[in-house]
């Protein structure tokens, strides 16, 4: 991932085998399925309408690297309590709910909960496994849980991270897979 620009994401599963990769810009997706021998090219709406969130690339990113994304337009609430110390903050379409450890300021947990009618009415993300990494806490590990009409569930572990270290973002389309536009 570079800061406010890119995120790179590269899908394996058994024996290291790699199925996908994803692009994601703040205007953009682009996924290589590699098992289809398809791209699909599509706005940032595309990823809204997978996790059925209004989510921006911030929040996405925000989701990757574990930390509350606050800004100017949020009113913002919070409680202290006895293990945890919890901010709310209200935005124009979303409601997130972030919840830290009292002993490190860890997040634990983030919730977003839409406002207004929807078929979503929000998500849980749960972060796990910290490691140090270059003198961070990284959460190696997230729970994800859509909850609504169309409840889903996603678990990511994270095998390789690393952080202020410079990275090739390699997005080779072969000339032989077949383009899907969104």
């Amino acid at each position: 991932m570079k800061k406010d620009s890119v995120i790179w994401i590269s899908i394996t599963g058994p024996l290291n085998i790699e199925g996908a990769r994803v692009l994601v810009t703040p205007d953009s997706v682009k996924i290589i399925n590699k098992l289809e021998s398809t791209v699909q090219l599509s706005s940032i709406t595309h990823l809204q309408k997978i996790t059925k969130l209004p989510l921006n690339f911030n929040d996405f990113q925000n989701i990757i690297l574990g930390r509350a994304g606050l800004n100017n337009s949020n009113n913002v609430d919070y409680q202290i309590k006895k293990d945890s110390v919890t901010l709310t903050a209200t935005g124009e379409l979303l409601t997130y709910i972030y919840s830290f450890a009292k002993n490190n300021l860890l997040l634990g947990q983030t919730n977003f909960q839409t406002s207004g009618n929807s078929d979503v009415t929000g998500a849980n993300v749960f972060y796990n496994n910290y490691q140090p990494v270059n003198d961070l806490e990284f959460s190696a590990s997230r729970d994800i849980a859509v909850f609504g009409k169309s409840p889903t569930k996603l678990q990511l572990d994270f095998k390789e991270y690393n952080f202020n270290q410079p990275q090739s973002y390699v997005f080779t389309i072969s000339k032989n897979y077949r383009i899907k536009y969104e």
